[in-house]
């Protein structure tokens, strides 16, 4: 039996973490081909990996799927990378060339 309030905690975090997708393209039109276009043309599509991730946890709990978890648990993962990547990709972008290592 699925618990009231996990559900509700699993469909407010779906929710923001679709807003917060829908935010990171609007901001992401901003630096089109500025310094950190790479970055944020990678973490923008992050957030919705992260949202579907949500989805397919709410519907494995909701239908016993283990084939669900499965799907969620790449989600995650390929988030997790692309999130990752697009902070390695600011790094990138805002660390000189010239800079001596420490």
């Amino acid at each position: 039996m699925l618990d009231a309030i996990d559900l509700t905690i699993d469909l407010v975090t779906t929710v923001l973490a679709f807003g917060a997708g829908v935010y990171a393209f609007r901001i992401r039109a901003t630096f089109k081909g500025g310094l950190l276009w790479r970055g944020w043309r990678t973490i923008g599509p992050s957030a919705f990996l992260y949202a579907f991730a949500k989805v397919a946890e709410i519907l494995a709990d909701t239908l016993d799927s283990s084939l669900l978890l499965f799907l969620q648990s790449i989600l995650e993962l390929l988030f997790i990378l692309a999130l990752a990547y697009g902070f390695y990709l600011f790094h990138k972008a805002w660390t000189p060339k010239g800079a001596p290592n420490k």
